[in-house]
């Protein structure tokens, strides 16, 4: 007579146990509660308001009467944005297609002057009520020039 073999009750349970457990995967980024899941597995759970400003806003410079604040953004995509304090709104974005964390207000925050990266250029903005406008780019070396 044969013995009762062990192997299909340890199986069964073996299967039960998998099919109990309900892992779900948790991909890095910001997650339904809030919280930025970072791939190293920790969590940052940023405090106050949030505003989304690019993938790598880099400098900033803030008009002198403190209402506004223009954001260099040097990343994938190269933006200037303009948020406003007291709302904390963006309330202008410009496309540039060069922008490298210089920004500066001048003349008493009529003007703004965005740094042109390496296009080597600086592009000048004219600032009003949260909106700019550029009006000149100021070249510092010549196009057509080779490095």
């Amino acid at each position: 007579m044969r013995k009762p073999s062990l192997l299909l009750p340890m199986m069964t349970l073996l299967l039960c146990g998998c099919a109990a457990q309900q892992s779900t995967i948790k991909l890095p980024g910001r997650q339904n509660d809030g919280r930025i899941l970072l791939p190293n597995g920790w969590t940052l759970e940023p405090a106050g308001t949030h505003l989304s400003l690019g993938d790598l806003p880099l400098g900033m410079d803030i008009t002198p009467d403190e209402k506004y604040a223009a954001i260099a953004n040097s990343g994938y995509v190269q933006d200037l944005y303009i948020v406003d304090l007291q709302n904390r709104t963006v309330t202008d974005t410009l496309a540039l297609n060069y922008v490298w964390l210089g920004v500066r207000f001048f003349d008493g925050g009529k003007r703004l002057a965005v740094s042109g990266g390496n296009s080597d250029q600086i592009i000048v903005c004219d600032f009003t009520s949260g909106k700019a406008t550029p009006t000149d780019t100021l070249r510092l070396k010549d196009p057509s020039s080779k490095k």
